[in-house]
């Protein structure tokens, strides 16, 4: 029998594309999942529409908080909910390409020694149409369907501070615990994903199916370029990369050592784009942790 799968969405105020989303979700053609919904009190009637899809399809499962958690206690929550065997992260104004449970449950049914199974992301616009332009980072890897080494693929996602995961993977539930989510998610906020990638990778590699299997949509609102953004960056910077030694993903001095010079390169820049600022508790975090990778370069000889 086919390993149950469990989708979850967190939802806040996205009707707009909530439809789009939960039948890009329904229409795929594997039957053994659930699919919990996770209402953050939207206003919009975003609750109302998931209801009335949860009522007419018994695999959906929609619950609501009794008050506005904020976006990363509603993931976690709904995470919490799952039973599955495997999961899948869908953003409420993203969307699954026919066929991607089949195909990346079949990668991991395939290859027991991944921790998940991913592709290249697409990019849409806010009204569905396919955009020409792609982010490099979710752009195909490899040419052909790979079981990629875990900690080559986490030193180049700490390297460069970039999620060449893509959009969130099917993955191993039993290998993340709800508290271990919850951890990490509020511990690194802005890349709260990779933390949860890197944390995998430390667990055996990952498989990446070379065709799109997901769509993110691009609209305004989704992509903040504030200062707190900015800064959030470079405190996360350091916080992946100390989780990586952690887990065991930087065996040598010399990845360290790589993995700071660029973070301290890439960081000064931002601190000197994101001043003057209004949050003195998180610019003075921003600083501490960039000289902190500085003192770490001295006492790893760092010419």
């Amino acid at each position: 029998m086919s390993p149950r799968i469990s989708v979850f969405t967190p939802v806040f105020n996205r009707r707009e594309w909530l439809v789009d989303c939960i039948e890009s979700v329904t229409s795929q053609d594997y039957d053994n999942f659930e699919y919990v919904i996770s209402d953050n009190c939207s206003t919009d009637g975003s609750y109302e529409v998931a209801c009335a899809y949860a009522a007419a399809d018994h695999r959906l499962r929609v619950r609501r908080n009794p008050s506005n958690l904020g976006m990363v206690a509603n993931t976690d929550l709904a995470f919490s909910q799952l039973v599955g065997e495997l999961a899948i992260l869908v953003s409420s104004d993203d969307l699954l390409l026919p066929g991607a449970l089949a195909r990346l449950s079949a990668a991991l049914d395939d290859h027991p020694q991944a921790t998940f199974a991913t592709s290249p992301t697409v990019l849409i616009a806010a009204d569905g149409a396919p955009l020409a332009r792609q982010y490099p980072v979710l752009l195909p890897m490899v040419l052909d369907d790979a079981l990629l080494d875990a900690r080559g693929l986490a030193l180049r996602m700490i390297y460069e501070f970039a999620n060449y995961v893509g959009c969130p993977p099917l993955f191993r539930r039993n290998l993340v615990s709800p508290d271990r989510w919850a951890e990490l998610d509020r511990r690194i906020p802005t890349a709260g994903d990779m933390a949860i990638y890197i944390d995998l990778l430390s667990s055996g590699p990952a498989y990446y199916c070379a065709t799109p299997l997901r769509a993110h949509r691009v609209h305004d609102g989704q992509y903040s370029t504030s200062d707190a953004a900015t800064l959030g960056r470079v405190i996360d910077r350091y916080e992946l990369l100390r989780l990586a030694a952690e887990v065991g993903l930087i065996h040598h001095p010399n990845e360290e050592r790589e993995a700071l010079l660029r973070m301290v390169w890439d960081c000064g820049r931002r601190l000197i784009d994101a001043a003057p600022v209004t949050d003195a508790r998180q610019w003075s975090q921003a600083t501490t942790n960039v000289a902190a990778a500085y003192r770490r370069l001295g006492e790893l000889g760092a010419r």
